[in-house]
């Protein structure tokens, strides 16, 4: 009963909708019907199914409502009747997304649907260019038709990885498409609405006159109606009984698009017109149901998403070619994840975690554990998450801040002697998308040679981190160069350093990079590099006095000042037992810190609690 009553209210609220788009629709065609009393037999669309012909720009809809006014119409006063005329060609929506590396200037698209004769412009969005061509079947086949095409990127041609492709003669690749019929069923639904619809049944009966106000809107309206003083009968307007067919624009709601991973989950795309005002209800999954419902306020969307004692609210709006997006979120700490429950006893054990496998090993020695956390291989690496993870062994917790997972890679190896129940839990920080450094791309088309490895790299945006070395390999691409050997960095610091700035679209450090990457951003004054590792530092589980370490080496101040409020005033105190539990002395401490501190290499300190 639940289910049959949402349907409801969901069929009401569209047919309200499109009562009104099926009016607006018809004024327009019959505008423009009526600015052409001449037209050319291509340019119409009849049931014939000719594939020759060629598209309407008067309309981008695939199924075209015509007045049909033939001369004896036009001179005789006959009321004009409304035809439904289908064409061959159906509306396919290109797209060359941007990259958060990359912002192309211009890009066109070329096809086999007309000879590859001509280069369409695509318009440029906020995160990608489009177009919409209608195409119709391919040459030699019918439905579904099959063609060929290619993006042209600031004067280079390149195809889609993302989308199927095919070789072709010149042996190169392009990227190809298919048209399916069954992708257009809800524009033959529109039309079969349209046909039964009231507005249909007045377009039909209204008489033709003069209209006598000078508006647009107001000499369109008389064109549908005649006005008088007596009030219609309701029964005129209610012809269309049933409601119609829900149109698959619903089932396509925003909880069920898919966000790219580069981008912040909370950020909603702009809805379909068709999804305004209703409220969708998932299917009860591990004892969580969420709501949905999106409404329009004059210019701005409001999505409301409930998901259990989570509230998330995103209001997008538009303001000349500007798009602004404010995500309020009210959810729960510590929202770790258990990937698995097991015992030191079991050897080895599995769990999931987002999209990737982990595998637990246990082998024991002597008496001592060893346990290793690894991510299983997959057959493809395009994805990535940077994780936050507790490992519970008995009465011993390891927690670790910002850690890379990605499939194939080692997370930790633990030598312990504790022995009882073995408890991982996770929680996500951020989902990445990396790339593969060592193929050439329209965009990355630098090379670093440091051998055994090869990278290709955009320096439009590493040049932006700051620093001479960037700038350097800069000044050599506009120069002409297209790369660049470096010598005087080893080829591993030369991989985490390109792995962390140039794979993920965005610098990312983790636990494992993080060292070198405050060497290296130190070195060559990477500025903005310097300040994720100061963000990284702040969150990292290590002992507070290796933060001051680092925040007096790297001249941290926001580091070493939260630091110290961690501290307190027992910072002597918490020196002695870091130096105590890793077995250096005072000598060994970084002179900075001494010196920012006031103690010397004289100076002797007891804790409190050693004292008797």
């Amino acid at each position: 009963m639940r289910e049959i009553h949402l349907e409801c209210v969901i069929r009401y609220f569209y047919v309200c909708a499109m009562n009104l788009h099926n009016f607006m629709r018809l004024v327009t065609l019959k505008q423009r019907d009526e600015q052409k009393s001449v037209s050319t037999p291509g340019r119409h669309r009849t049931f014939s199914g000719n594939p020759q012909s060629i598209s309407n720009p008067e309309d981008g809809c695939p199924v075209q409502v015509k007045i049909a006014k033939s001369d004896d119409d036009m001179e005789g006063g006959m009321a004009p009747t409304v035809q439904f005329r289908e064409s061959n060609e159906y509306p396919v929506v290109f797209k060359w997304h941007c990259s958060a590396t990359s912002q192309p200037r211009t890009v066109f698209i070329c096809g086999s649907w007309d000879g590859w004769r001509q280069k369409i412009p695509l318009v440029k969005s906020a995160n990608d260019f489009s177009t919409i061509l209608e195409l119709t079947p391919g040459m030699f086949s019918s439905l579904p038709g099959h063609h060929e095409y290619k993006f042209m990127v600031d004067n280079k041609w390149v195809v889609d990885d993302n989308q199927p492709k095919t070789n072709n003669n010149l042996g190169g690749e392009n990227n190809v498409m298919s048209i399916d019929q069954d992708d257009f069923e809800v524009f033959d639904a529109l039309d079969k609405d349209l046909a039964s619809s009231n507005a249909g049944e007045a377009m039909r009966g209204a008489p033709n006159h003069q209209p006598s106000h000078d508006t647009p809107n107001d000499r369109e309206l008389e064109k549908l109606r005649t006005f008088s003083q007596e009030i219609p009968d309701r029964s005129e307007f209610a012809k269309a009984h049933n409601p119609p067919a829900l149109p698959p624009h619903l089932l396509q709601v925003i909880l069920n698009k898919d966000t790219p991973v580069q981008c912040d989950p909370n950020v909603l795309p702009e809805p379909n017109h068709v999804m305004l005002n209703h409220l969708y209800a998932l299917s009860i999954k591990d004892g969580v149901m969420v709501l949905s419902a999106t409404h329009r306020l004059r210019t701005e969307i409001l999505n409301n998403a409930v998901l259990e004692r989570v509230l998330v609210i995103c209001f997008s709006f538009h303001f000349r070619n500007f798009k602004f997006v404010c995500v309020c979120a009210f959810l729960e700490m510590d929202q770790y994840i258990t990937v698995l429950r097991t015992s030191t006893k079991k050897r080895k054990s599995t769990g999931n975690f987002e999209m990737l496998s982990v595998e637990v090993e246990v082998t024991e020695l002597a008496g001592m554990n060893t346990i290793i956390i690894k991510i299983m291989p997959t057959d493809s690496a395009e994805y990535a998450i940077l994780v936050d993870f507790v490992l519970t062994i008995g009465e011993e917790t390891i927690e670790v801040k910002r850690d890379l997972w990605e499939p194939g890679k080692q997370v930790l190896e633990k030598h312990t002697a504790s022995n009882g129940p073995l408890n991982l839990m996770a929680c996500t920080v951020q989902l990445l998308s990396p790339v593969d450094l060592s193929r050439q791309t329209a965009y990355r088309n630098f090379e670093v040679r440091c051998p055994p490895y090869n990278f290709f790299v955009d320096l439009r945006t590493l040049a932006e981190l700051g620093g001479p070395l960037f700038s350097s390999w800069k000044v050599k691409q506009e120069a002409g160069l297209d790369f660049v050997e470096v010598t005087n960095i080893s080829p591993e610091d030369v991989k985490t350093l390109l792995h962390a700035t140039a794979r993920f679209g965005s610098t990312i450090i983790h636990k494992d990079n993080y060292l070198v990457m405050s060497i290296l951003a130190s070195q060559y004054r990477m500025l903005t590099v310097l300040r994720e590792v100061e963000s990284y530092l702040i969150i990292a589980k290590m002992p507070l006095i290796r933060k001051l370490e680092f925040a007096a080496e790297l001249r941290m101040a926001r580091l070493y000042d939260m630091t110290m409020r961690e501290i307190g005033p027992n910072a002597v105190e918490e020196i002695h037992r870091y130096l105590r539990d890793n077995g250096d002395r005072l000598q060994d401490l970084h002179w900075t810190l001494r010196t920012a501190l006031g103690i010397n290499t004289d100076y002797i300190c007891v804790p409190q609690n050693s004292v008797s």
